[in-house]
């Protein structure tokens, strides 16, 4: 609550928690959390994969021609898994692909952090 109310509105945090399992599972507020909570392991899981997978990709592949010589000839040469680099064009158009994952990144960080949130302030 504390992280989503720093580019938000505050969220207020749920009166005293029940104390009887029958109580807490009626309550409407602990449903929202556990919601929250299973919203959060799948859609934030899949998110923070994508956040870290992502500037991975566009460091390998726009360095590659840096260092593609030093790689085994049947290796393959971008963050896909497709193709191979045997000659400077190659290794070149693999750093184009490597400003393209930087283009999406710039594009996808801001929706994929506003996805998030979305959730966070609607269940929380």
């Amino acid at each position: 609550r504390r992280r989503l109310a720093r580019w938000g509105p505050d969220l207020v945090g749920p009166g005293p928690a029940p104390t009887r399992l029958r109580a807490a599972l009626t309550d409407p507020t602990t449903r929202r959390e556990l919601r929250w909570l299973v919203s959060h392991a799948t859609l934030g899981l899949l998110l923070g994969a994508l956040g870290i997978y992502l500037p991975l990709s566009a460091v390998r592949d726009t360095t590659f021609p840096l260092w593609w010589k030093l790689g085994p000839p049947d290796a393959t040469s971008t963050s896909l898994g497709v193709g191979t680099a045997h000659s400077w064009p190659a290794a070149l158009s693999v750093a184009l692909l490597g400003l393209g994952w930087c283009a999406i990144i710039l594009g996808l960080s801001p929706t994929m952090a506003d996805l998030q949130a979305r959730a966070g302030r609607r269940l929380l």
